[in-house]
């Protein structure tokens, strides 16, 4: 798996008065006019004309995007750019995103460009709310604060590309999935369907490796993917490196559309690789109370016969 790093993206607002900022008038003017040339082509449908400006994975993200959506940058684009490391970013692109002639919006996207001076990553940044919310949460480390948007940044950006590989890389190897539904299933023969009920949901436990292989059949059955997280709401534990994270994820693409509420319990040991070591699905249902913390801590009370 790969091991890249996780970049820090919020709201211009607070990583401005950050240590983050950086101020580099000749680099800053190489970048821009690198920034005009990726804008031109984007706009003129043609990025392979800018190929030689991005990595080979900074390449596949962008030529991944143009190739299942017409892209449109809207609206003057003013850089900023902010150092991290090796790497130094430049946000926020205004993106207009048109898949078909029914469907179009908005994205935020983010360019990182490497030691090198090479575009190595694009990024949706998640929602303005989500993000002011959790950066003046001021029970969270601020360097906490700052790992958990980027991460989900990242989660949000792999899934709309179908980036199979860094999706893989977000989970722990020995990772708990469960899917939630309404129903019951019961089969003796087959341990394997074994569930537990909370609440009003009954939870199959699955492999990361079943869930990816899942994962990516349902991928390769779709066209275009939007997927936008929203309503991010963080649980603070006992251990100072693990956090409940809940949000709604909107799942749309040219055949399917769905609403869901999804849980996971993020371990930011490494703050610039958290991983997702338990993960939750369950459909909407405004009824009924979504998969969180407390419940977490059930479920670890109970599982040694699950």
């Amino acid at each position: 798996m790969k091991n890249f790093k996780f970049i820090f993206v919020g709201l211009l607002l607070f990583i401005c008065n950050s240590a983050y900022c950086s101020s580099n008038t000749e680099r800053d003017i190489q970048y821009e006019h690198i920034v005009d040339s990726v804008i031109v082509a984007i706009n003129a449908n043609d990025v392979y004309s800018v190929s030689s400006l991005f990595t080979a994975d900074g390449f596949k993200m962008i030529s991944d995007l143009t190739e299942t959506t017409k892209v449109n940058v809207v609206d003057s684009v003013r850089c900023h750019f902010i150092e991290f490391g090796e790497d130094v970013l430049c946000f926020f692109i205004p993106l207009q995103l048109s898949p078909d002639s029914l469907n179009s919006f908005s994205r935020r996207m983010t360019l990182v460009f490497n030691n090198k001076g090479k575009i190595s990553r694009i990024q949706f940044a998640i929602d303005r709310e989500s993000s002011k919310d959790i950066m003046t949460d001021m029970l969270i480390p601020k360097e906490h604060r700052l790992a958990i948007i980027n991460f989900m940044e990242i989660y949000q950006t792999a899934y709309s590309l179908r980036q199979m590989q860094y999706i893989d890389d977000l989970f722990s190897t020995n990772a708990v999935m469960l899917i939630g539904s309404k129903a019951q299933v019961e089969d003796e023969n087959n341990p394997d369907l074994n569930q537990i009920a909370i609440n009003s949901f009954y939870y199959r436990k699955h492999s990361i490796d079943e869930y990816l292989e899942k994962l990516q059949n349902g991928f390769e059955s779709k066209g275009w993917i939007d997927v936008t997280l929203h309503d991010i709401s963080i649980s603070i534990t006992d251990d100072m490196y693990l956090y409940g994270i809940n949000f709604v994820t909107d799942f749309k693409s040219a055949n399917f559309s769905a609403k869901s509420n999804l849980f996971f319990c993020l371990d930011i040991t490494e703050a610039t690789a958290p991983k997702i070591i338990f993960r939750v699905w369950q459909p909407s249902d405004d009824n009924v109370k979504p998969f969180d913390m407390s419940d977490y801590t059930k479920f670890m009370e109970s599982s040694e016969n699950f």
